[in-house]
C-alpha cells in the first residue's frame, strides 16, 4: 500500500513510522496562478463598494459559500 501525504513545513507533519519524504519544488503553474489571484485581490480591494463588500463576505465566511449564500 502506498500513502501520499502532503503538507506545509509549518506546522510540520505529525510523527509517523519512518518513511521516505521528498521536498517538492514550487510548480510554475502555481506561481502563475498565485500571481493571477493576487492581481484579482488587489483589483477587488480597490474596486467598487459592492466588490469590496463581496470580498469582505467571502473573507469573513472562512470557507466556501453556496450560490444561495451569495444570492441573499
Amino acid at each position: 500500500m502506498r500513502i501520499v501525504v502532503s503538507g506545509r513545513l509549518n506546522p510540520p507533519l505529525p510523527p509517523t513510522t519512518p518513511c521516505a519524504t521528498w521536498a517538492l519544488l514550487p510548480s510554475e503553474h502555481v506561481r502563475v496562478a498565485r500571481k493571477d489571484m493576487e492581481r484579482d485581490l488587489k483589483r477587488l480591494l480597490n474596486g467598487s463598494l459592492l466588490e469590496q463588500s463581496l470580498l469582505g463576505l467571502i473573507t469573513s465566511a472562512g470557507g466556501g459559500l453556496t450560490g444561495a449564500d451569495l444570492s441573499v
